[in-house]
């Protein structure tokens, strides 16, 4: 794969190839403008990145994931039909790997997983839902203001959904009381103002670092995309008060913990 990554557009470009054109996708940016109109009318045309990458690049796109607009991190689009429609394909047959990094409120076990039924955004039907987690770090700070214990505890973790539902992510950790911290949906908003003005952490800690592509053929496409300013801060805040915590395995799915501090 032939890679571009100095590009000067408005959006980082991670990749440029024969089939796809991946890029670093801000958080707050939308993939495309929202269906409903009302929300469409809130919705500042640069804040939309489809239609302004198509310009910028001259190039026709095909969207072919999404990420939540508080979600940055690395976004694919196919460059022609048949290719969004074989990138489909491998998301059928569960050959593409994506793997997110994120901040969550609470220690969890070493590795989990969390199998519980979504509903999903268009017909509130639910339907079987799995994310699996790796705890890569966990930390402790100054507790909340009035807070029941003197040291608050959180956790650096990878996710990496094996299907693919609206804020799947967001919405299984919090099921496990679990939420990410600086999701306004799904979250704390304690936590979250906590993390925004005592360390300056602002917006939702989740960020798509990586997707894998893995074709019947044999072949593979890997795209990543390095931390940005809001992730370095978050990287050197987790190094800083890391604790060495003792192994909270038990069996490979999610319990939530009572004994611990949430």
């Amino acid at each position: 794969m032939s890679e571009t990554s100095s590009i000067d557009f408005q959006y980082r470009v991670l990749s440029i190839c024969e089939d796809f054109v991946v890029i670093d996708k801000p958080e707050g940016y939308h993939v495309h403008p929202p269906e409903d109109d009302h929300q469409r009318k809130f919705v500042s045309p640069e804040k939309v990145v489809l239609s302004n990458l198509r310009r910028q690049l001259g190039l026709y796109l095909y969207p072919v994931h999404r990420l939540d607009v508080a979600t940055s991190g690395v976004l694919v689009f196919a460059l022609s039909k048949e290719m969004a429609r074989a990138y489909s394909r491998l998301q059928d047959l569960g050959r593409i790997e994506k793997t997110y990094h994120l901040i969550c409120r609470g220690w969890t076990e070493d590795e989990f997983d969390v199998d519980l039924e979504l509903e999903l955004d268009s017909t509130k039907a639910k339907v079987p839902s799995l994310t699996k987690f790796r705890s890569l770090a966990r930390f402790e700070v100054e507790a909340l203001p009035g807070g029941k214990y003197p040291r608050s505890r959180y956790a650096l973790l990878e996710a990496r959904p094996v299907t693919g539902r609206w804020h799947q992510i967001r919405r299984h950790l919090n099921r496990v009381s679990r939420p990410i911290i600086g999701d306004n949906d799904h979250g704390d908003s304690r936590h979250n103002r906590y993390f925004r003005e005592k360390f300056g952490i602002g917006g939702l800690c989740l960020r798509a670092i990586q997707s894998r592509l893995n074709f019947e053929c044999g072949r593979q496409e890997m795209f990543a995309a390095e931390p940005t300013p809001k992730w370095e801060k978050i990287y050197d805040f987790v190094r800083a008060h890391e604790v060495h915590a003792p192994d909270l395995s038990s069996g490979g799915s999610c319990r939530p913990r009572m004994d611990l501090e949430m």
